[in-house]
């Protein structure tokens, strides 16, 4: 596996695109919903949940290049910028989660 360099400036583009589209954030809430059942039992892991999310953002970053820009998604934002998304997501939503309130 080739490693790859986050780049922050795309990152946050993609996180802001992520929460802004409709279709990509209904997808979001649905992990939100799941997210929130798991930490109900006690069963909430960050690190799971931000696995959880990478579905969500890769499809956001489908989107954003066929909106925005020419290339596969893969190229504008590499896997270290697609993970660097989750965790922001995960780390800035952690509370709402944990109290369902989306």
């Amino acid at each position: 596996m080739k490693y790859t360099v986050c780049d922050y400036e795309a990152a946050r583009e993609l996180y802001l695109y992520v929460n802004n589209n409709y279709a990509v954030y209904q997808q979001l809430l649905q992990v939100f919903k799941s997210l929130n059942r798991k930490a109900m039992k006690g069963k909430y892991d960050s690190e799971k949940a931000c696995k959880a999310f990478e579905y969500v953002v890769k499809d956001g970053a489908i989107r954003y290049t066929q909106e925005f820009a020419t290339g596969p998604y893969y190229n504008i934002f590499n896997a270290a910028t697609r993970c660097e998304v989750c965790r922001k997501i995960e780390a800035t939503e952690r509370e709402s989660i944990m109290n369902g309130d989306f």
